[in-house]
């Protein structure tokens, strides 16, 4: 059950800019967080889309980042294994040594989901 595993076998692209993060990720239906949800229908869990939101971004800037704050989220449609999940990511300095981070989720031109987080 590690992400950062998972994350390094999912990934299709990775591009990092001092402020930005493209990614393409594919999973392929046998990831630990399909288990159970839902069975005959996995999807990915809006959590673990967060998370892996905030691993991307870590990864750019070179550090772990830790997630103080999720200040919007909205979850349009469910997906689950065997779709590319294309993460537009930016990136911008917020008070006291946080990271604001903005993302956007899409696969096959269709909006998955959008949310912004703080971290630090």
């Amino acid at each position: 059950m590690n992400l950062n595993h998972t994350l390094d076998q999912a990934t299709v692209k990775f591009d990092a800019a001092p402020q930005a993060v493209r990614a393409t990720l594919c999973f392929a239906g046998s990831e630990f967080f399909f288990e159970g949800h839902f069975p005959g229908d996995p999807i990915v869990p809006a959590v673990i889309q967060i998370d892996i939101a905030l691993r991307l971004a870590g990864r750019a800037l070179g550090r772990t980042l830790a997630l103080r704050e999720v200040t919007r989220a909205v979850f349009k449609q469910p997906v689950g294994p065997g779709r590319e999940l294309n993460f537009d990511i930016e990136l911008r300095p917020a008070e006291q040594d946080l990271t604001r981070i903005k993302c956007g989720i899409s696969s096959g031109g269709n909006s998955i989901a959008e949310f912004a987080l703080r971290a630090c």
